[in-house]
């Protein structure tokens, strides 16, 4: 899940810079209220089939195919998400060393 914000949150000053702030704006209150009705629709689901985490919520859901799909799209999603942050961040630490106290 963090992997999520962190890459919306590096790409939100690009994205207002191409779309304008009142446009930018609007699509990221959009993207919220989206947002909000996909984790009230997920709560509901999980409180009916009381289901402890996403994943059983889709196993119970969907069937064993799906999610068994669910889990490669996951590890694949921080595989990916895990080498972005290592492309990005490269410039960056090169320019700026970490220095440990």
């Amino acid at each position: 899940m963090a992997a999520i914000f962190g890459a919306a949150i590096l790409g939100l000053p690009y994205n207002l810079k191409q779309t304008g702030l009142i446009l930018g704006s609007a699509f990221i209150i959009f993207g919220g209220f989206i947002n909000y009705l996909s984790v009230r629709c997920l709560m509901h689901v999980s409180f009916r089939k009381k289901a402890d985490s996403f994943a059983d919520c889709v196993y119970q859901s969907l069937g064993g195919f799906a999610g068994r799909f669910f889990e490669y799209s996951m590890i694949l999603h921080i595989y990916c998400s895990t080498i972005t942050y290592q492309m990005l961040g490269k410039p960056y630490l090169l320019v700026r060393p970490l220095i440990f106290v």
